[in-house]
């Protein structure tokens, strides 16, 4: 809804800038915050469950990769046609640039959240109403869920190290604004700590209910 009153803005002012209305403006906010919460309480409600079925880390990767990127490539095929429609379907960049910018986009903005301009377009976030951004931040915290499966020790310690190294280059080098990146990770840790609060408050009553 939020990034639809922006778009139906843009193609009317040709600014592609936040609504002065203050509802319009927390559309886009508050639902981020209701989803990376939510995302937090089901990837660690989901590390449970693998615990019990003894599930390994890259099933719990392939099951996301699953839910998002097919139709993520969807939507950059999508985005691409409309490009070279635009552009009549003429090469104004080499090839090789061409492919490093379809990269930046295959790796979700990684590392730093940029996606390149492809084929020297210039508003290529407005086509899709910049809607992926958040992508980045989910795919980063499902890596992150990897210090629990190494808790439940479901994967190699050795892993620890690559681990470490992302998450200080991240915080360190700047790749990432530190403020979005903490807001987001602090919502997404509370989604985790009613998770398991829950689950903790299911055992105790589940034992109680076998004593009775």
């Amino acid at each position: 809804m939020h990034h639809s009153i922006i778009s139906f803005s843009y193609y009317q002012t040709g600014l592609w800038e936040a609504s002065e209305a203050l509802f319009n403006d927390k559309l886009g906010s508050c639902p981020v915050i209701v989803f990376f919460f939510l995302t937090g309480y089901l990837c660690f409600e989901d590390t449970m469950r693998s615990r019990i079925l003894d599930t390994k880390y890259t099933e719990f990767l392939k099951k996301r990769f699953l839910r998002i990127y097919p139709a993520y490539f969807v939507s950059i095929c999508l985005v691409l046609f409309f490009i070279f429609l635009e552009t009549n379907f003429a090469l104004l960049d080499d090839v090789p640039i061409i492919l490093k910018s379809l990269i930046s986009w295959m790796v979700v903005g990684l590392p730093n959240g940029i996606f390149q301009e492809v084929n020297q377009f210039l508003y290529l976030t407005t086509v899709d109403a910049g809607v992926i951004w958040s992508l980045l931040y989910e795919v980063l915290f499902y890596f992150l869920t990897h210090s629990m499966f190494v808790r439940l020790g479901r994967v190699s310690y050795s892993f620890y190290l690559l681990h470490g190294i992302v998450i200080y280059a991240i915080f360190n080098y700047g790749f990432l604004p530190l403020t979005l990146v903490s807001q987001i990770f602090t919502v997404a840790g509370l989604g985790v700590l009613v998770s398991w609060v829950s689950i903790l408050s299911f055992k105790l009553v589940e034992q109680r209910f076998y004593k009775l």
